[in-house]
C-alpha cells in the first residue's frame, strides 16, 4: 500500500506545481469578408438594367461601415409611395421576388437606404436617415 501511496504523491505535486502565470489573451483577427454584400448589390444593379426599369438607372452598392446596407440610388425624382413599391415589390416594381426588402433579406443586409435625384433619402430596416446621407460605397 505504500509502495502506492508515494507515487501518487509525486504526481499530485507535479500536477500541482503547474505555471500559474496568467496568459494574456489573444485578440482574433477580425477580418470582415465584405465581398458577398458588393456582389450582392452588383447582381441588382445587372437585374434593373435589364429590366423596363433601366432608363431610370438604378444603381445599387453595398455601403456603411461594414458594407451591410444596400444603397441603391436611382437617377430619377421619386415619392414615397414609388420607393414603397419598389421596396415591397408591388405591381410594376416587382422586378425582384418580394421586392427589394427581401433581396436584402436574402442577401444579410441590415438595411436599406434609397436616394432619388434630388437627394432625398429613404431607409428601411436598421439604419437611421442621418447616417444614410453619408453612406459612401465600399469598394
Amino acid at each position: 500500500m505504500r509502495r502506492l501511496i508515494a507515487p501518487a504523491v509525486i504526481v499530485l505535486v507535479f500536477t500541482g506545481c503547474e505555471s500559474q502565470t496568467p496568459v494574456a489573451p489573444r485578440t482574433p483577427l477580425v477580418v470582415k469578408n465584405t465581398t458577398p454584400y458588393v456582389e450582392a448589390a452588383r447582381r441588382l444593379t445587372q437585374r434593373y438594367t435589364e429590366s423596363p426599369m433601366a432608363a431610370w438607372k438604378v444603381k445599387a452598392d453595398a455601403a456603411g461601415t461594414n458594407c451591410d446596407v444596400l444603397f441603391i440610388q436611382i437617377a430619377t425624382v421619386l415619392d414615397t409611395s414609388m420607393v414603397d413599391a419598389i421596396h415591397y415589390g408591388v405591381a410594376a416594381y416587382d422586378f425582384v421576388p418580394g421586392g427589394v426588402k427581401q433581396f436584402g433579406r436574402t442577401n444579410a443586409f441590415r438595411g436599406v437606404a434609397y436616394k432619388d435625384a434630388s437627394g432625398y433619402v429613404w431607409t428601411y430596416g436598421k439604419i437611421k436617415a442621418a447616417d444614410a446621407r453619408s453612406l459612401q460605397p465600399c469598394r
